[in-house]
């Protein structure tokens, strides 16, 4: 079930879907869907590498740069149709929410792996508090006010509200582990781990 962003293109025409252009969507736990598989959890390191694509690759569609270049160097993309800026933020949306659920489904070590598990996380509010402005704010900065047909139309609603309630669970998740990075008895763990703290508070 790929979607048209998880597909190579040439010209305007598929190629082939590639092994790392596929993201795991959002599932849900239930008797015949057991999420909890060690083997087919992905590690932190390789959920920093599905956000890193996920920047690099599908959120400068809609002119996010990404967290890991220079903004100054960060060229935008192509002017999209409202439609499609919905196809996008509901795609990383999904993807987000996936990630989240693979992180928090894997033992809390006092290592590496912990402390990419919350570089992973602090990426994703950040690109979740982004979003939420551009999706409420695009129409006017693209001159869509008074169409009628715009972003806002579709997002204003019931997306925002559940985007939102994402959000908050993000951010009470990156707390929990905050708290767990204060407790730590090694030291390098929690100053790294904790080295962006003030401006998550924030939000």
């Amino acid at each position: 079930n790929l979607k048209s962003l998880e597909v190579e293109r040439s010209n305007g025409r598929v190629v082939q879907s590639l092994q790392w252009t596929m993201i795991n969507r959002d599932q849900r736990s239930s008797a015949d869907n057991n999420l909890q598989i060690p083997e087919l959890l992905r590690t932190p390191a390789a959920l920093l590498q599905t956000v890193n694509y996920v920047e690099e690759n599908i959120l400068v569609l809609l002119d996010v740069p990404p967290q890991t270049s220079s903004h100054s160097s960060f060229q935008p993309r192509l002017f999209l149709s409202s439609k499609d800026i919905l196809s996008v933020y509901l795609f990383v949306f999904d993807r987000y929410r996936m990630v989240h659920k693979d992180l928090c489904l894997q033992p809390a070590l006092r290592n590496t792996s912990s402390i990419q598990r919350v570089q992973v996380l602090e990426r994703i509010v950040r690109a979740f508090v982004y979003l939420d402005w551009y999706m409420c704010h695009t129409d006017s900065i693209n001159g869509r006010e008074g169409e009628g047909e715009g972003v806002w139309k579709e997002y204003g609603g019931v997306h925002r509200t559940h985007h939102l309630e994402q959000l908050g669970n993000l951010l009470k998740t990156l707390m929990i582990w905050y708290a767990e990075s204060r407790d730590s008895q090694s030291d390098d763990y929690g100053d790294t781990a904790l080295s962006h703290v003030d401006e998550f508070v924030g939000y």
